[in-house]
């Protein structure tokens, strides 16, 4: 960007009073980084009302006044968001663009939601139900993405939305390959897209593809007695604002949202999640990747499911099968699963391919609901027809004061998973399935809850089996 002003140096023309703040320093340097190709990905979560999303909006006008050929493309929350902020972008562009290196904009391509350069780059702009089929981009930014407090808590919607945002934008890279992608938004729930992208990284071998993470707490050193503002001359977020700020989320009982959107760590939300996210990371330590017989000696087998069914006719969410190794140090290696939405007939031939592959199993656990016995039902009857083992043992929750006959759902999980995940007694072969079993324990009861209630079922049903047992 040799030809122009940097974005912040632009902030000072057309925004009265702009501060080149140290954080803004910080991000400035992080948004060039990614200019001059030192990575391709740039995921910003700095606290709201920190400057962010303006910075956002002189960056692309700045792109757009030195290389007018460019392509940008900007997805928010909704087309009316996106277009109010393309409403200052085409200003600044409109106006500074002959002044500072003769760009123009094409008049016959003037709108807020698609406006053009004369050289042909530009910036459209859209909400998250937006289509941008059939175009390509040089630069992609998502900016506030997930706001909705209903859209945060639902695991439906921030999986769909993190599927458009794969499907429906990032896909849309220009034809040389050197799309830059940049992402920004505070951190709102542990499983929220930015989290998955993140996740998704420990698969990535280049490094310049990965998600370089840009990340800063409103207050530093929190909890100690040198706490510090991350912008100290602002009105609002100096540090007694900040403080008054956190005293008055935990006085209305949101301490999640103090966390999340000021200090960016969503996993530190309590009141949302049942497990500590402590236990969680690094996740690398969950995962094992070492062959079966590499395993410690194995004193019990189960498979468990959860199949989701509604009236026992259609399967209405995601379906969990689990095969446990139980050690005789209580610990439980997952070593093989399959967890995804599935209909009857895909889930019974995933089902019975694991049962093949898993024929030394002491009991396969199955809940004694209407779902449970019509999917068992499938199951077995496919496994009689190839001749395989399929030892079924069905457990009734009937609600009863006993640890191992809890009718309440959220409370048997927890039950039978919080020692176990306190102590670091679960573990997880590192496998695409195992990696949703994982965001679902980490984000439990918040996240789907079919593979942790699959764990738990046949942690539970075992005991009451050798419990049994030891009575005779």
């Amino acid at each position: 960007m040799a030809r122009a002003i940097l974005a912040s140096g632009l902030g000072t023309l057309v925004i009265p009073g702009y501060q080149i703040v140290p954080h803004i320093q910080d991000l400035e340097r992080a948004f060039m980084d990614l200019v001059w190709g030192r990575y391709r990905r740039l995921l910003v979560s700095i606290p709201i009302r920190h400057g962010k999303s303006e910075y956002s909006n002189l960056f692309i006008a700045t792109l757009l006044i030195s290389r007018p050929e460019t392509r940008c493309l900007r997805v928010m929350a909704t087309s009316t968001t996106a277009e109010e902020k393309a409403m200052s972008v085409l200003k600044y562009v409109d106006h500074w663009g002959p002044k500072l290196t003769g760009v123009k904009l094409d008049r016959r391509k003037h709108s807020l939601g698609d406006f053009r350069t004369e050289a042909g780059g530009g910036l459209r702009s859209v909400g998250k139900e937006g289509d941008v089929e059939g175009w390509g981009f040089d630069y992609i930014f998502i900016d506030d993405l997930l706001v909705d407090p209903y859209e945060i808590r639902s695991p439906v919607r921030r999986e769909q939305v993190y599927k458009d945002l794969q499907t429906k934008f990032f896909s849309r890279v220009n034809p040389m390959g050197s799309t830059r992608f940049v992402f920004i938004g505070s951190r709102r729930h542990p499983d929220d897209p930015q989290g998955r992208l993140l996740e998704a990284d420990a698969k990535v071998k280049d490094p310049r593809d990965r998600w370089h993470y840009h990340h800063r707490p409103a207050i530093l050193n929190e909890g100690t007695d040198h706490e510090e503002a991350l912008w100290p001359t602002s009105q609002e977020f100096d540090l007694a604002g900040l403080r008054a700020e956190r005293d008055k989320k935990i006085a209305d009982g949101v301490l999640w949202e103090w966390s999340s959107l000021f200090q960016n760590d969503p996993t530190a939300a309590p009141d949302m999640l049942a497990f500590d996210p402590a236990w969680f990371n690094p996740p690398e330590k969950l995962f094992y990747d070492c062959p079966p017989e590499a395993l410690p000696a194995i004193k019990h087998r189960v498979m468990a499911f959860d199949p989701s069914m509604g009236d026992g006719s259609a399967l209405n969410d995601y379906f969990a099968v689990v095969w446990l190794l139980f050690t005789a140090t209580g610990d439980i290696f997952v070593d093989d699963s399959f967890i995804q939405q599935a209909g009857p007939d895909a889930a019974t031939a995933a089902s019975v391919s694991m049962v093949k592959r898993h024929q030394d199993a002491d009991v396969v656990a199955f809940e004694a609901n209407a779902g449970g016995k019509y999917i068992a039902k499938l199951i077995s009857d496919e496994c009689v027809r190839q001749g395989l083992l399929f030892p079924v043992v069905f457990k009734q929750w009937s609600g009863g004061k006993s640890d191992l006959d809890m009718g309440d759902k959220m409370g048997r999980i927890s039950l039978a998973l919080w020692e176990k995940l306190s102590r670091g007694k679960i573990h997880l072969r590192d496998t695409p399935h195992n990696r949703v079993l994982f965001r679902q324990l980490r984000g439990f009861p918040t996240e789907h809850d079919d593979g942790p209630d699959a764990v738990s079922t046949g942690d539970l049903v075992l005991r009451e089996l050798l419990l049994k047992k030891g009575r005779k």
